[in-house]
């Protein structure tokens, strides 16, 4: 069952009074605190926000559209942006009912609407009886949102992708240069060990000439001295 929430406000409590737990008389057995909200809907200049039918909304003393409704809501403050239903329009109970709201006389005072929960708004999320907190770039007297706002979403998969970026900056350097640097195949290993191999011999045999050299030099210095005692 789909309910239309366009026909729905979004609004600011601008006035709040604690009224006594279900007392002051009229037609509510709500042990629940009770809270007389002022709440603004609108300006007077906005055609949106005149009355028509059964929304008996007042004009405040500033030309803003204001309506009185009476709540058992734990979480509502002074300056929360609400979303509400006027009286006039159709909202889904706990049941999955639908329901027309009316002018009703709570604890004493006249409610000429009702703040919306997440349940009554038909999104995912959100204790029934909880009235609804917008962000504040959900313009006063607008349609609410279809979906639950997701407030500083973007903020955070940025720093989410910051913070993955400055890890792997990090962890890079050690990885590649040590543990996980790439092992020789047999081939390589067999290669090495040739070239090795290749080198002291190498080594082995300058050593051998240079060793011999220096005796043939010692040979012929020798010579020369014998040939210097026959000529004497």
């Amino acid at each position: 069952m789909t309910v239309d929430i366009s026909e729905y406000k979004v609004g600011v409590v601008i006035a709040l009074e604690e009224l006594s737990k279900g007392g002051g008389g009229g037609n509510t057995n709500n042990s629940k605190p009770l809270k007389l909200c002022t709440v603004q809907i609108g300006d007077n200049n906005n055609e949106d926000d005149d009355d028509d039918g059964d929304n008996d909304n007042d004009v405040g003393d500033a030309g803003v559209v204001v309506v009185e409704i009476v709540t058992s809501a734990p979480n509502v403050r002074l300056y929360s942006r609400v979303v509400v239903a006027l009286a006039g329009s159709t909202v889904r109970t706990e049941d999955g009912d639908e329901m027309t709201v009316r002018p009703t006389t709570v604890g004493g005072k006249l409610s000429r609407g009702m703040l919306c929960d997440s349940k009554m708004l038909g999104w995912s999320g959100g204790a029934s009886g909880v009235a609804v907190n917008l962000p504040e770039g959900y313009p006063i007297g607008s349609a609410p949102p279809t979906q639950k706002p997701r407030p500083n979403n973007n903020n955070n998969t940025t720093n989410s992708s910051s913070s993955t970026e400055e890890t792997t900056t990090t962890t890079t350097t050690p990885i590649t240069g040590g543990l996980f640097e790439r092992k020789l195949t047999k081939e390589e290993k067999k290669r090495l060990a040739a070239e090795k191999r290749a080198a002291k011999k190498m080594a082995s045999a300058d050593k051998k000439g240079g060793g011999g050299g220096g005796g043939g030099e010692t040979t012929n210095s020798n010579n020369d001295d014998d040939n210097q005692q026959d000529e004497s």
